[in-house]
């Protein structure tokens, strides 16, 4: 598991947040089961949110980006976990 993910399961969460130009991209770990969950996506008051679960982690990516470009953000992270 990565630091990130063992720092996540220490703390209860961890969520970093960056800003580039006008989108806003959040990432969230919150400690999970020990199931892992398929990649799950939905847009809710004009952000779009992917959430998956995996080696006892919940992810949640939500940002203004467009749905494509931020799917294609999850799967880079999800290739990382």
């Amino acid at each position: 598991m990565s630091s990130a993910g063992e720092e996540a399961k220490r703390l209860s969460a961890l969520t970093t947040m960056c800003g580039v130009s006008s989108w806003l991209i959040q990432v969230t770990l919150v400690p999970a089961g020990n199931a892992d969950g398929p990649q799950r996506s939905e847009t809710r008051d004009g952000y779009n949110i992917i959430h998956w679960s995996r080696q006892g982690m919940n992810y949640w990516v939500i940002s203004n980006l467009n749905a494509e470009e931020l799917m294609i953000l999850a799967g880079l992270l999800r290739e990382g976990t």
